[in-house]
């Protein structure tokens, strides 16, 4: 197949486009860095936060990851037109683009938490949390998902809800790269009491194979993608230190944590089965 990822600089758009070209297809991933060739992979140098025609894009897609997000996410409101030119306005574009270019299939990347937070598990059936409690970033998630939908008669569309991907060289402001920073910094780390929130990350490898797998569907579906392992903060924090030889500060607050658990039976039913555990590969990262 030809097929077009956004965000092929990011951590799942990089192994995704990797996987893609191994398995034969040729791969046109959109990047801010640069144009080069490199096996069945052309890239495509376009910023999305800045104009762009859908005229640049090329022809005879027959598939679509749109895996890319604002970098400003967290800085709202100072990049507010930032976050919504790439998290929404690029979805309108590409939407546009598939629907008149006859793309077959669109798969967009949403996030886990615009369920907000529940000590029962998430499956994709629930609805999202009150917009007044989205924010910005997850309000652009929610919105592009309504935008998604909409072409779902008209295009095999695919919404995956990742919760807390992570493998080697993620950006370091993610969340485990954060607390291992923590701890080898012997800085204070501050979680609800109980351990803290828990949360069954999943490793971009096992992500990747589910999202590739996506090309097999043959009707327009949501996912959660999740990983096989149920862990609390401290426990992850703990993970860290003995790997470190080093002892974290924590710190308790007297909340009542509110999990963010994916229910996966679906992901494992129709796209993969997630296998890597972060306790197996804490030593990697």
């Amino acid at each position: 197949m030809r097929i077009l990822v956004t965000g092929s600089n990011g951590l799942l758009g990089s192994v995704l486009i990797e996987k893609l070209s191994e398995n034969g297809h040729d791969v046109f991933a959109i990047s801010k860095k640069g144009l080069r060739k490199d096996k069945n992979i052309n890239y495509l140098e376009l910023d999305l936060s800045k104009e762009w025609d859908i005229e640049c894009l090329p022809k005879n897609i027959d598939s679509i990851y749109h895996l890319a997000q604002s970098n400003e996410f967290r800085n709202f409101p100072h990049q507010a037109l930032d976050i919504f030119t790439v998290n929404l306005a690029s979805t309108a574009k590409l939407l546009d683009y598939a629907y008149k270019e006859n793309v077959k299939k669109f798969v967009f990347t949403s996030s886990g938490g615009i369920y907000g937070n529940s000590n029962k598990p998430f499956s994709e059936e629930q609805p999202f949390i009150q917009s007044k409690e989205l924010g910005y970033y997850l309000g652009t998630k929610a919105s592009s998902e309504i935008l998604v939908e909409s072409y779902s008669s008209k295009i095999i569309t695919v919404i995956l809800r990742p919760f807390f991907i992570y493998g080697k060289n993620q950006n370091k402001s993610m969340l485990i790269p954060r607390l291992i920073t923590n701890v080898k910094n012997g800085n204070e780390i501050s979680i609800q009491k109980k351990g803290g929130i828990k949360i069954n990350p999943i490793h971009v490898s096992d992500a990747s194979e589910a999202a590739m797998n996506c090309l097999n569907l043959e009707e327009s579906s949501i996912y959660n993608l999740g990983g096989p392992e149920i862990l609390s903060l401290e426990e992850i924090i703990n993970l860290i230190g003995s790997e470190l030889n080093i002892k974290p500060k924590i710190k308790y607050s007297n909340d009542e944590p509110l999990d963010l658990i994916s229910n996966i039976e679906k992901m494992k039913k129709d796209l993969f089965s997630p296998k890597i555990k972060i306790s197996d590969y804490i030593k990697d990262l």
